[in-house]
């Protein structure tokens, strides 16, 4: 598929973020407002691109993972290296909610450790959990851990994959 049409426009970061920091990825929804991105070991921000605007979030501890609800994308969650998940609105760049999730993990070691990652859709947040083979299925609306399901191994990352359609 090729598009044509449409315009790149650079958002310049503001001199009110912390200093010797970048987005190194970023996440939106089908429906996007603004975006989530890294900013730095232990931040994230939200970027609107219509008003040109950076909003930085200090988070409690360095980030393992981040994602951001594949649909609407109003929300993005973040699990730290203590184990807490984070619900972060990302219109207003504010931490709503968290729950701890897992134990504390290591941030020592590099890529090659496994360390839980998530994936969200809809009312539902997955987090894995590599030290007891366990992934949490998170409701994403009441912040509270509905199901652990036990899987042989190690979990490292997934992904959350839904269908939609016409019933026949």
């Amino acid at each position: 598929m090729t598009r044509t049409g449409g315009t790149f426009e650079k958002v310049a970061c503001t001199t009110a973020l912390p200093a010797e920091r970048m987005v190194r990825n970023m996440a939106g929804g089908k429906a996007t407002k603004s975006f989530l991105g890294d900013f730095g070991p232990d931040g994230m921000v939200t970027i609107d691109p219509v008003a040109k605007e950076f909003n930085f979030i200090k988070l409690p501890a360095r980030r393992m993972a981040f994602t951001r609800e594949a649909v609407l994308g109003d929300f993005g969650y973040v699990i730290t290296e203590d184990g807490q998940l984070h619900k972060i609105n990302a219109l207003t760049g504010r931490v709503e909610a968290s729950l701890a999730v897992t134990e504390r993990y290591s941030m020592e070691g590099g890529s090659a450790v496994a360390r839980p990652h998530l994936s969200a859709s809809g009312d539902r947040v997955i987090v894995t959990d590599p030290a007891r083979a366990q992934i949490h299925v998170v409701d994403s609306a009441k912040m509270q851990i509905v199901h652990k399901v036990a899987v042989p191994g190690a979990p490292f990352d997934v992904v959350v994959v839904g269908a939609a359609g016409e019933n026949h």
